[in-house]
């Protein structure tokens, strides 16, 4: 069994952030973070069909999106790299998109950040226990 907590419920928890400031972040990371596949979509290296595709297969055996497409012959390592790449540049985080939207300010973030990753590491029974399996 592993331990998952979110950083907004975290945050939520702790009284510094509402179900309204949540929702405000993540709706700003979705328009930020644009999904892996429609990355490749967009340079016209897969297809919508090729995307849904990967995806079977990823929900199937949990394997990361750009590996089975270099294992179906669909991309190459160099595209999967430089997708990547420039995902991880643009990537806004969850505790970003809170400062981003006013619910936190940076200096709050950091140090509840840290506070949170611990909490997450340790058997603390504040962390919500979910099984995946």
């Amino acid at each position: 069994m592993r331990a998952y907590l979110l950083f907004g419920q975290f945050l939520r928890k702790e009284g510094l952030a509402s179900d309204e400031d949540v929702i405000k972040a993540r709706l700003l990371q979705k328009e930020k973070n644009s999904l892996i596949g429609n990355r490749f979509i967009e340079k016209g290296w897969l297809s919508e069909e090729d995307c849904q595709r990967i995806l079977v297969v990823q929900e199937e055996d949990m394997s990361i999106f750009g590996e089975i497409a270099v294992e179906l012959g669909l991309l190459k390592p160099e595209q999967v790299e430089e997708v990547v790449s420039e995902s991880e540049k643009a990537y806004v985080p969850f505790g970003e998109a809170m400062v981003a939207v006013g619910a936190i300010d940076r200096e709050t973030k950091d140090s509840k950040l840290v506070e949170f990753e611990a909490l997450c590491k340790s058997d603390d029974p504040r962390v919500s226990k979910i099984t995946l399996f």
